[in-house]
C-alpha cells in the first residue's frame, strides 16, 4: 500500500511540472484510477483537481464535468475533509463550459446553475457570479428577456471575493451588448479597457476578448480605421495563444469583411489544430462562422485555389498544400451547420442557426479595406 501511495505521488509530482497537453492528462488520469484502486480518497481529490486544470484546454468535456462533479460530491460527503470553498471559483468556469457544449443536456446545466447557487446562498456569497452565467446561458439560447432580467440582477448585487474583477465583468458585458447588436453601446463600455483607465492586472483576457467582441461591430459601423486597429492589436495579442478561437473566429471574419483575404488565410493556419482539437464547441462555431464568410467571399470573387499550411491532424488535410475554396467552404458549412443544429436541439431555440443565416447579409457588407501587421499610432498593445 505505501509503494502504491508513492506511485501515486510520484505521478503528481511528474504532471506538475510538465506544460498542459495531452501526456500530462492522461498521467493525472492515470493517478485518478490508481487513487480510486487503492481507495486513497485524498490523493483522489488532489488528482482530480490537478486533472481539472491540466484539461482545461483539452481532454474530454464530458470526463471533466463528471471529475468536478465527483469532487463536489466529496465535499457533501465529508466536509470535514474536503471544503466545498475550494471548487466554487472552479464552478464558474464549468458552468462556462458547459454552456459552450452542445452534448451537455439543458437539463444538467441548469441544474448545475441551481447546484451553484445553492452552494453560493450556503456559504454567504453574493450571486452575482450566478446571474452572470445565467445572462450568458439565456443570450445564448436567444432568450433576450430572460437576459436582460438576469442582467439586473447581476447589475444590483453585492460584490465580494468570488466575484470577478472589474474589467472582467464589463468585458463579458461588452459580449453582450454586441449579441443584442447593441454596437454603439458596446463600444462604449469597452472603451475603459482599451485606453486601460480602469485598473488592470497583468491577464490575458482582457483587451485579448474584449479586441475580438468589437472588432466586426466596429466595421460594421464604417469606423474603418478603429475596426483595422483594433484588429491589428487583437491579432497580435492572440496569435499562437491556447485558449483564443473564438477571438480568433471573429477576427477572421474582420479579414472577410474587409476583403483581407490572406490574412484571413493565416489566421486559419494559425488556429487550424486548435480547431480541430478544441473542446469548447461554442468557439469552434464562431470560428467556422468566420471561414465560411471567407470562402463565401473568395468564391463571389472567383479565387477557385489556395495554398494553406496545416498539419495532417485535420481532417481535410492535402498532402500538397493545395486547396479548392469551394471544397474548404463546404468543409466548413458543413461544421458550422451541423454545430448550429447540435446547439439549437439542446437549447429548444434557433438562435445558433440564424446566426449562420446572418451571414448572407454579413457577406453583402463587405469591402475592401487594405491591413497589415505593423503597429500602429493608438495601439497601445506593446505599451
Amino acid at each position: 500500500m505505501k509503494e502504491s501511495v508513492q506511485s501515486i505521488r510520484e505521478l503528481l509530482k511528474q504532471a506538475k511540472t510538465m506544460p498542459h497537453g495531452p501526456t500530462k492528462i492522461s498521467m493525472l488520469k492515470k493517478a485518478i484510477d490508481l487513487s480510486d484502486s487503492f481507495q486513497q480518497t485524498r490523493l483522489g481529490f488532489r488528482s482530480r483537481r490537478y486533472y481539472l486544470d491540466a484539461s482545461r484546454f483539452g481532454g474530454s468535456p464530458s470526463l471533466r464535468f463528471a471529475v468536478f462533479s465527483w469532487c463536489l460530491g466529496q465535499c457533501d460527503r465529508d466536509p470535514d475533509q474536503f471544503d466545498e470553498n475550494d471548487l466554487l471559483w472552479e464552478y464558474k468556469w464549468m458552468i462556462s463550459e458547459m454552456i459552450n457544449n452542445a452534448e451537455i443536456p439543458q437539463r444538467q446545466l441548469f441544474d448545475a446553475i441551481a447546484d451553484m447557487k445553492k452552494r453560493y446562498e450556503r456559504n454567504g456569497l453574493s450571486l452575482k457570479p450566478v446571474y452572470k452565467l445565467q445572462r450568458i446561458e439565456a443570450t445564448d439560447r436567444g432568450d433576450f428577456a430572460a437576459a436582460k432580467e438576469y442582467n439586473r440582477l447581476w447589475q444590483s448585487a453585492s460584490k465580494d471575493g468570488m466575484n470577478d474583477p472589474d474589467y472582467g465583468d464589463r468585458n463579458d458585458f461588452v459580449s453582450y451588448l454586441v449579441q443584442q447588436k447593441l454596437y454603439e453601446k458596446a463600444l462604449k463600455t469597452a472603451l475603459p479597457i482599451l485606453d486601460k483607465s480602469i485598473p488592470m492586472d497583468d491577464n490575458q483576457v482582457v483587451p485579448h476578448s474584449t479586441l475580438g467582441h468589437i472588432v466586426v461591430p466596429t466595421f460594421l459601423l464604417k469606423k474603418y480605421d478603429d475596426a483595422r486597429r483594433y484588429h491589428q492589436w487583437g491579432i497580435r495579442l492572440i496569435r499562437n495563444q491556447l485558449d483564443y478561437l473564438e477571438e480568433s473566429g471573429k477576427h477572421l471574419m474582420y479579414t472577410a469583411l474587409s476583403k483581407n483575404y490572406a490574412k484571413g488565410l493565416q489566421i486559419i493556419e494559425w488556429n487550424a489544430i486548435l480547431y480541430s482539437e478544441s473542446i469548447n464547441v461554442g468557439s469552434r462555431f464562431v470560428f467556422s462562422l468566420g471561414a465560411v464568410l471567407l470562402f463565401r467571399l473568395m468564391v463571389r470573387d472567383n479565387i477557385e485555389k489556395v495554398s494553406l499550411r496545416v498539419s495532417k491532424e485535420n481532417s481535410w488535410f492535402r498532402p500538397d498544400g493545395e486547396y479548392s475554396v469551394p471544397d474548404l467552404l463546404a468543409v466548413f458549412e458543413e461544421d458550422c451547420k451541423s454545430t448550429a443544429d447540435a446547439f439549437d436541439q439542446r437549447n429548444g431555440s434557433k438562435r445558433y442557426m440564424e446566426q449562420y443565416q446572418d451571414l448572407e447579409e454579413l457577406a453583402s457588407l463587405a469591402i475592401d479595406q487594405p491591413i497589415s501587421y505593423e503597429r500602429t499610432e493608438g495601439d497601445p498593445s506593446e505599451d
